[in-house]
C-alpha cells in the first residue's frame, strides 16, 4: 500500500493514534530504506518496535491470547501496537486490482495481566 493511501486511512483515526501511526510510518520508511526495501518484512519491523517499547525480552500476547491461557488484562492497562502480516485486499470498483495493507494489533506483557480467578461457564 502506498504511503498516500495509508495517510488517508490514518485521517479517520483519533489525533493521538494519528500521531503514533504517522511517527511509525516515518520509522517504517527509514527502516525500509536501511534494509534495502526488497527484503524488508513485517516481523523485523515488529522486532524493532518491541525493542523501542522495551518489551523485547518479556512474554507478550494479545487480549484473547492471555484470556485463553487463563489470565485477564488488568483494568486500565494499555496495549502495545504492532502490525500484522500483509493482508490482500481488492479495490471495490476494479475487479482485477489488488493491494496489500497491514492491520494493527495490540499486545500486553506478562506484567500487565493477572490470573483470572473466575471460572469459564460451560
Amino acid at each position: 500500500m502506498e504511503a498516500t493511501k495509508i495517510k488517508e486511512e490514518i485521517s479517520n483515526l483519533t489525533v493521538r493514534k494519528k500521531e503514533t501511526l504517522m511517527g511509525l510510518l516515518g520509522s517504517y520508511k527509514i527502516l525500509k530504506r536501511q534494509t534495502g526495501g526488497s527484503n524488508f518484512i513485517v516481523p523485523s519491523f515488529n522486532v524493532w518496535l518491541s525493542q523501542i517499547y522495551g518489551i523485547d525480552q518479556i512474554k507478550t500476547n494479545t487480549f484473547k491470547g492471555w484470556f485463553n491461557e487463563g489470565y485477564k488484562v488488568k483494568k486500565g492497562e494499555k496495549g502495545y501496537m504492532f502490525f500484522t502480516r500483509p493482508i490482500k485486499g481488492k479495490v471495490k470498483d476494479k475487479k482485477d486490482e489488488e493491494y496489500r495493507f497491514f492491520k494493527t494489533c495490540f499486545v500486553f506483557t506478562e506484567k500487565q495481566v493477572e490470573k483470572n480467578l473466575k471460572e469459564k461457564k460451560s
